[in-house]
């Protein structure tokens, strides 16, 4: 090569690397930063966040079936057994928390905790079973409580139903809940501030309806009622009781949401547990006083046979149309609570499982003004909408309780590998009482879902109305929808 073309050449090799520069911090082109989620939840709020995941509308509507099976000792089976079971949940979830502060919580718990023993195993196992709670479990649970808050806010508005040519298009209840989807999903989108916000109004509102409850009970209730005994109940049957107690373990469902909110918490690793064990600990209390006082105002067999036992509780001491606009309103409140609260968490879980790689990557798009995970929140919208449709209640909550064992159950298994083969990892909370590297209220907590799940499967068989496990089916379809998504997008990816 001659000097001068050497010379040209390397002149030549100058301009094209620095060119190749420009191009590469060209904004908006190859290198582009990451918009994040923005830290606003202290302890004191999320804490508040976590008491309006679990407090909702379900306890309004549900109520009167819960003291239909299990009379005077509704406050036993309905609030503390399940409280017992949700605290061993709550702790699982409260250390993989602080090791791993990230809004995919679950999905990310599962496949650490698996890929100790199989990488492989670990990534399918994480996605199928959390693309079932996505898509079924957390829109089923957004969708039963939208339905309560429909069931007391038409008490007082009395619409008719939505008829096209003579034909039934929607029930009134319905059409409420989808509406109130809708306007939470908006709220959801403008920011988490905005929520945490409405969501303390609610929660605030929410409680106030049942401690009016508690007080008319306790100051006015005409009826002495033996806590201890099922006597007079209409319903005394060992599926009776198991429906409460399942009735009572989605009442507290929403404790494996809360690590969702991660990515929005200060100090995650210390504020997520503090929150889970507070919110369990007040709403455990709330739930047994409001099922001691509400059994003292009205017969175990009126309870069981109104659609809105609140209102007919109340009724006995305020009447009737106070009760109804009174707790008319608290309904609502208590539906938007937790609507709000399943819609902010499911959108978040789904961004940070996308976020992760194994969801599409559009839905782990946050909103450069607004600081949302706005794909997501739609996709979630939707769904939860489009479960409101299913309008028996009580087969909607068995369904979405189902799905939520099984999380809970992997959960606990990953935590128990992770404890045995990553020893060396930090961990800022741990579960207490350990034998060896087991901890001991994980492993009671996966006995407790199994057999839950098991008796909800068995009691739909035994059900004359029914005669198969209706509360199985949508987590069993969703596995082999999962599987065939898993494979699609691993091809994607490659």
């Amino acid at each position: 090569m001659l000097p001068w073309e050497e010379g040209v050449l390397r002149e030549w090799v100058n301009i094209s690397l620095s060119e190749k520069k420009e191009k590469a911090v060209k904004p908006g082109k190859l290198v582009t930063k990451k918009v994040e989620l923005k830290r606003t939840l202290g302890v004191g709020l999320s804490t508040i966040f976590s008491m309006g995941l679990i407090l909702g509308a379900t306890i309004y509507v549900m109520i009167g079936q819960a003291v239909a099976a299990t009379g005077g000792l509704t406050w036993l089976v309905l609030c503390v057994g399940p409280a017992i079971l949700y605290l061993f949940i709550g702790l699982t979830y409260a250390e993989f928390a602080s090791m791993y502060p990230t809004a995919a919580s679950a999905y990310v718990y599962v496949r650490e905790g698996l890929s100790t023993r199989s990488k492989r195993a670990a990534n399918f196992l994480s996605f199928i079973l959390l693309f079932a709670g996505l898509f079924v479990a957390i829109p089923l649970a957004g969708a039963v409580v939208a339905l309560g808050s429909g069931y007391y806010f038409n008490s007082l508005l009395n619409l008719p139903p939505i008829t096209i040519g003579g034909f039934t298009l929607m029930q009134p209840h319905t059409f409420i809940a989808i509406l109130l989807v809708l306007v939470l999903s908006l709220l959801n989108w403008l920011g988490i501030k905005e929520s945490a916000a409405a969501m303390v109004v609610s929660t605030i509102i929410e409680v106030a309806g049942l401690l009016t409850i508690v007080a008319l009970g306790f100051a006015a209730g005409p009826i002495n009622i033996d806590y201890l005994s099922t006597a007079a109940a209409p319903n005394p049957t060992l599926l009776g009781f198991v429906g409460t107690f399942a009735i009572g373990y989605f009442l507290y469902t929403g404790f494996e949401l809360i690590p969702s909110l991660a990515e929005e918490a200060k100090r995650p690793e210390k504020t997520v547990p503090r929150a889970i064990i507070l919110s369990l600990s007040l709403i455990t209390l709330l739930y047994a006083l409001v099922s001691i006082g509400i059994v003292r105002l009205l017969p175990f067999s009126v309870l069981a046979s109104s659609s809105t036992p609140m209102i007919s509780a109340a009724a006995v001491v305020l009447g009737a149309a106070t009760a109804g606009l009174l707790f008319a309103f608290y309904g609502l409140f208590a539906g938007l609570n937790t609507v709000l609260a399943d819609l902010v968490t499911g959108s978040r879980l789904m961004y940070g499982i996308a976020g992760e790689g194994a969801l599409p990557r559009p839905l782990s798009k946050v909103g450069e003004r607004r600081r949302t995970p706005t794909n997501a929140i739609v996709v979630v919208m939707i769904l939860s909408a489009l479960f409101c449709l299913f309008e028996q209640v009580k087969r909607v909550l068995n369904a979405a309780a189902v799905t939520i064992c099984m999380i809970d159950l992997l959960v606990c298994i990953s935590l128990i590998y992770s404890r045995r083969r990553e020893t060396k990892l930090a961990r800022p909370f741990k579960v207490p009482v350990s034998v060896g590297r087991i901890p001991i209220p994980t492993v009671l907590a996966m006995i407790s879902v199994v057999v839950l799940s098991l008796l909800l499967g068995i009691s739909d068989l035994l059900d004359p109305t029914l005669g198969y496990p209706l509360s199985w089916i949508p987590f069993l379809l969703m596995l082999p929808i999962g599987a065939v998504v898993y494979k699609y997008l691993g091809r994607k990816r490659k």
